[in-house]
This record gives C-alpha cells, structure tokens and sequence, in this order.
C-alpha cells in the first residue's frame, strides 16, 4: 500500500527562498538529525556545509546550497529521500510547457518555478493542496493576474494541468 505524505514541500521551499530564511525558519522546528538520516544525506550529496534540518512532521527537510544551487531535500521517518527542490528558470520548462504557458496564460505574470525530482521513483503517494501528483520530475509554475493566484504543474513532456487556483 502506497504510504500518503500530504506535501507542502514546492512551496515550503519557495516561501524560504522567497520571503528569507528567518520568517519561515521561525514557523517550523528546527531538529537535531540522527545518524542514519545525516548518513543517507551524506550518501546522497556528500560533504555540504551549512544543512538546516527542520522536521515537518510526516518528513524531514534539509536546506543547503550546492554548486551555487538552493536545494530543499526531503527525507521520510527511515532516512530515505523523498525528492529535492529547487528554484529554476523559466526557461528550464519544455519548450512545450512554456509555449502553451504563452498561449494560454499569456495576461499572466510569471512568478517562481520550483522543480521537484524524485531521484528513486519513491511509491509515495505526494500530494499537494490534496491533488496528487505522480510524475518523478514535475515543474510548478506559480502565475498572477491581479488577486488570481494559480500554479500549473508542467511535466516533463510539457503537458500542463491547473495545478491550484485561488482568487
């Protein structure tokens, strides 16, 4: 059976990179990491200097910066990686996405585009704002237009579904 983890990790991230480490920092609890957790982290991104660990409750989360890159790495109660996170260029979406970006939300402003890569095709059932998303590599596009907020979920091949909407 599918384990359920209700994600906030894309936009935990983004709100760190976005409104500052020390007001997201001071909503959620920093932790103290266990061996087998710093022992799987190390496995996966070797010697990093300044992880901060919070835990979220249904996972852990390491923030770090490597080659220059803000990644959010997340990790479940036995110390095995989720997926990461990271802040990336719109021009890193398929072609595809971004031309029916352009085609269909083109009176939008484009805000942040977080990706999200599940490196071991984990069989967690990741959900966010409780739509569940199976793709191992998905972007978030984060549009506005005036007091409307979406965020499109773009998958590899540039297909987009309206991911969340709020007006």
């Amino acid at each position: 059976m599918k384990k359920l983890i209700s994600l906030t990790i894309i936009f935990l991230f983004a709100l760190t990179l976005l409104h500052g480490q020390m007001s997201v920092r001071e909503s959620r609890n920093e932790t103290h990491v266990s061996s087998p957790l710093a022992s799987s982290f190390g496995s996966d991104f070797g010697q990093v200097e300044g992880v901060e660990w919070t835990d979220n409750g249904s996972f852990n989360q390491a923030d770090f910066v490597k080659d220059n890159k803000h990644i959010s790495a997340f990790y479940d109660a036995s110390g095995k990686l989720i997926g990461t996170s990271e802040i990336v260029n719109f021009k890193s979406l398929p072609v595809k996405g971004r031309m029916n970006i352009f085609k269909h939300y083109s009176s939008y402003a484009i805000g942040p585009v977080i990706f999200f890569d599940d490196p071991n095709h984990n069989d967690y059932d990741l959900r966010l704002y409780g739509t569940r998303f199976a793709e191992e590599k998905n972007y978030f596009v984060m549009l506005a237009k005036g007091p409307e907020r979406i965020v499109l979920e773009v998958s590899p091949t540039g297909q987009l579904i309206l991911f969340s909407k709020n007006s």
